[in-house]
């Protein structure tokens, strides 16, 4: 499924809430129905969207977003003092 932009988004969204309005203005309940379900449809749609967006933009686990390692070791190694025997 294409992914649109936010803005082709809120304007699909806008349009949907005024049309829907406009059925409450002439009380037109089969329009209001109709316009009620496609909104919903269409503000799912957005915010699968959204979240699929975010989720795309996580960095993996373990990683930080500069690239280091993220795991618990300090970066530093031990060494154990020399045996004097």
């Amino acid at each position: 499924e294409n992914i649109t932009s936010s803005s082709e988004d809120r304007g699909k969204l806008e349009g949907l809430v005024k049309d829907l309005r406009d059925a409450i203005n002439e009380d037109n309940i089969q329009r209001i129905k109709l316009l009620f379900d496609q909104l919903q449809k269409e503000s799912m749609r957005v915010g699968q969207s959204v979240y699929q967006k975010a989720q795309a933009q996580t960095p993996a686990d373990g990683v930080t977003q500069e690239g280091e390692n993220n795991d618990s070791d300090s970066g530093t190694e031990y060494i154990p003092p020399e045996d004097s025997k």
